[in-house]
């Protein structure tokens, strides 16, 4: 039994037997044609290594696609790391990043920009933390060169 679904903007086929349930068609097909293209392309490392060049190309692959690792970026603290890279002041920061900041009561708004300051500090120093990290680390070795 075959059915039609719209998936991805065009239609696919979804097979059913056996409780499984496969698509053919779209993303199938677009993967084989990478595939074939890397098969051919990378030949020479292919016939050298095909399990680790397998595996690089699995590894790279996962990480263009989301989830991404680590916590993803608010937008507010990107936009005041931005205004704060153009010299503005935080008086003037605060009402465009902080949502309602005029309306907020007093206690409430110090502690908003207190966080939006803390927030914008941590980033900077994890940015440090992990130049750093890349410095110390001995550089990696690329096997098909030996």
């Amino acid at each position: 039994m075959a059915r039609v679904w719209p998936v991805y903007r065009q239609y696919c086929t979804v097979l059913y037997w056996a409780g499984r349930i496969e698509m053919v068609g779209g993303l199938e097909r677009e993967v084989k044609r990478f595939a074939t293209r890397l098969l051919r392309e990378h030949d020479e490392e292919v016939k050298l290594d095909a399990k680790g060049f397998k595996n690089r190309a699995c590894g790279l692959f996962r990480r263009c696609l989301p989830p991404f690792a680590g916590r993803p970026t608010e937008a507010s603290i990107t936009t005041a790391a931005e205004l704060r890279k153009q010299k503005r002041e935080w008086q003037e920061i605060y009402p465009v990043v902080i949502l309602n900041h005029a309306t907020l009561d007093p206690p409430i708004r110090r502690q908003s920009e207190s966080n939006l300051r803390s927030a914008l500090r941590s980033r900077r120093n994890a940015r440090r933390r992990r130049r750093k990290q890349r410095r110390t680390r001995p550089p990696e070795t690329n096997r098909f060169l030996n």
